[in-house]
């Protein structure tokens, strides 16, 4: 398989990328499940959280992806995967005149970042059940009812 790739960097890319698009799918499919913005805010991401304790999802996204692939690349992917859906389900929470805290485009990096150590948290092992809770509570605070 490696003579399909420039380098084992490439080759992880690639096998990235697959797992984020499955993820970015899994993750938009729970958010839809409702048709309020910040509904669809807070399932997607539960459903983002919960891959959190998969294998799959713990090892390629949250272990080897810092460890492998340079920060401009992970910039870039964050950018066509989840940093784009969490701006995008920002955008849609503030259209409703429902977000709190803005611009959308600031506070996504933000968000997603505390996902990100949210989900680290939950891979190594934390109550997923707690944590969760404390990102929809966050949520709840960027967020007014309708």
């Amino acid at each position: 398989m490696y003579h399909y790739f420039p380098s084992k960097e490439d080759l992880f890319q690639a096998v990235y990328e697959t797992v984020e698009q499955d993820l970015l799918q899994a993750v938009a499919e729970a958010a839809s499940a409702d048709t309020d913005p910040v509904s669809q805010l807070r399932l997607g991401t539960e459903a983002f959280l919960r891959s959190a304790a998969t294998e799959e999802i713990r090892r390629i996204s949250l272990i080897d992806a810092p460890a492998v692939l340079s920060k401009r690349t992970r910039r870039q992917l964050d950018e066509q995967y989840g940093l784009g859906l969490v701006r995008e389900a920002l955008t849609a929470v503030h259209a409703a005149g429902r977000l709190r805290v803005g611009p959308p485009a600031v506070l996504a990096p933000l968000l997603l970042a505390a996902m990100h150590e949210a989900a680290t948290q939950i891979a190594d092992g934390a109550a997923a059940a707690q944590i969760i809770a404390t990102v929809d509570d966050l949520i709840g605070h960027i967020t007014a009812p309708p």
